[in-house]
């Protein structure tokens, strides 16, 4: 039975995950795992899309992209197949490296996305090879913190966070020490969604200027005056950094509809 084509759409996020063959290792020496980053930024060279976090461990690797024209099963055949080639000229060796069809895992929204990163980020830790993700060298961590960029799009990352660098870093390193101390990530996450709620809620008062027209921007009403500042919330929300789905949550509407806006605005 053929397999079933992977869902895929433009803008989306996905979180790809590929293992070793027999769950053997796929990087031998730490050599290898340059060789990989390497590999990596020469697909972004030639195919659009954004790298926004990545861990490299001995026996597989974490990638979170977010896709623009070309599909993810094109970068990933071009990564795999780049490094499988390299891989099997050094050791001596032929055939495929990599084990079953790798794993790619649409990230739904922001909180989705606030729970993945610090997990991502603590697979070093739980596998004993450091204390703290910033003892590993292979992952996007050390980019985060100390923003030197080499291969992820640091700011589009951080802005699931907060829209504000600094802030989201403050985040970022909370969520994981939270991780590390055992505390449960998605209450905190859920904590600081709900905080972003709040300041969205106090933009719109302030866009509106009454209370009544504030309750009926937050209900299902058409109206041309409501329409109308809902779309200008959109373009303001936008400015401030936060996401589709955040957006849409609050003035009641479908994401495709912030979505559509927020192309429009491109234009």
């Amino acid at each position: 039975m053929a397999r079933k084509p992977r869902n895929y759409y433009e803008g989306g996020i996905y979180h790809v995950i590929q293992r070793g063959n027999n769950k053997s290792y796929i990087f031998d020496e730490q050599l290898d795992k340059a060789m990989f980053c390497e590999f990596i930024k020469e697909t972004m060279a030639e195919l659009p899309f954004d790298l926004l976090y990545y861990v490299l461990m001995d026996s597989h690797y974490h990638l979170v992209l977010q896709m623009k024209e070309v599909s993810i099963g094109d970068v990933m055949h071009k990564i795999n197949m780049s490094y499988s080639k390299f891989y099997n000229q050094k050791y001596g060796r032929c055939g495929t490296i990599f084990g079953s069809r790798l794993t790619s895992i649409l990230v739904r929204d922001a909180r989705h996305f606030m729970t993945l990163i610090p997990y991502v980020a603590y697979n070093p830790v739980k596998a004993k090879m450091v204390k703290h993700p910033r003892d590993y060298r292979w992952s996007a961590h050390l980019e985060v913190v100390s923003a030197q960029q080499f291969m992820i799009n640091r700011q589009r990352m951080l802005s699931f966070f907060h829209s504000d660098d600094e802030k989201a870093v403050e985040i970022y390193e909370g969520l994981i020490d939270n991780l590390i101390n055992g505390i449960p990530i998605t209450d905190s996450v859920d904590q600081i969604k709900e905080k972003h709620q709040q300041v969205m809620r106090t933009l719109l008062r302030e866009l509106v200027g009454s209370e009544e027209l504030y309750q009926r921007v937050l209900s299902r009403e058409r109206s041309h005056e409501v329409v109308g500042i809902k779309k200008k919330f959109i373009e303001l929300a936008t400015i401030k950094g936060f996401e589709t789905i955040e957006i849409a949550t609050l003035l009641n509407i479908a994401p495709r509809t912030v979505r559509e806006h927020r192309a429009r605005m491109k234009r």
